[in-house]
């Protein structure tokens, strides 16, 4: 096909500017335009549910939070390990998740099961308002499909360093950041989870922080944790 339009004996008008590959579906698709058309930017918030790290609600709706700040201890001596994701090395792709939940150094939130399929295709985008006792902190987020028989499965993540060490700070202030994830489109069905995981590494893939940190996540009405992404329920897919 590729031969035929360079001969110009295919219009290349007649070649799709977007090609992507779903995966859930397993299928390639086509588009004029990415995001596909017929999605909708959806937000779910962030809850701690006061029950542990592990123990996080994503929603739909923002409802009041029992506790308005959760915090965990990163250790540039014992980094959250990296499972899965894009790299050229051994270990990339989709990975089992399921080692990270016995981690202390990490926040899970998790949704309830989905009533029908979603689709997601496009590039989520990550809202946190944080605090740390370090004036240097990463802030890595992983976007996770939990399977009905609670396997879960990375399916996009993103990281950002925030560092303000100019004046000798001994800590971040609290203060909004805005973290991008890598595109994907995946269909998650019926009677799966959608799970994000907040840490401060994913070593090796990304060189380690070197400054110890406590590191806060807070969830108020005004200011809210969320993430937004393209997304279209099974009626449109």
């Amino acid at each position: 096909e590729w031969f035929a339009m360079v001969q110009e004996e295919i219009a290349q008008e007649a070649i799709a500017p977007v090609r992507y590959y779903t995966t859930g579906l397993n299928a390639w698709r086509e588009s004029q335009e990415w995001p596909p058309p017929g999605l909708s930017p959806t937000t779910m918030y962030l809850a701690p549910s006061g029950e542990g790290r592990g123990a996080g609600h994503l929603l739909w709706r923002q409802q009041p939070p029992p506790m308005d700040a959760v915090s965990y201890q990163y250790d540039p001596a014992n980094p959250t390990p990296s499972l899965g994701g894009v790299s050229l090395g051994h270990g990339a792709g989709m990975e089992r998740q399921n080692d990270l939940y016995l981690r202390a150094d990490l926040l899970v939130f998790t949704s309830a099961p989905l009533n029908e399929a979603i689709e997601i295709s496009g590039a989520p985008e990550v809202t946190l308002t944080v605090g740390s006792t370090s004036c240097s902190t990463d802030f890595f987020v992983k976007l996770v499909d939990i399977f009905p028989g609670g396997d879960g499965f990375n399916i996009s993540e993103g990281v950002v360093r925030v560092a303000d060490c100019s004046r000798r700070q001994k800590g971040l202030a609290k203060k909004t950041i805005t973290l991008p994830l890598q595109p994907l489109s995946r269909v998650l069905f019926a009677g799966h989870r959608l799970q994000m995981i907040i840490t401060s590494s994913h070593f090796p893939r990304f060189e380690r922080n070197e400054r110890q940190a406590d590191v806060t996540v807070h969830f108020t009405a005004t200011e809210p944790s969320t993430i937004t992404f393209p997304m279209r329920k099974q009626s449109a897919l």
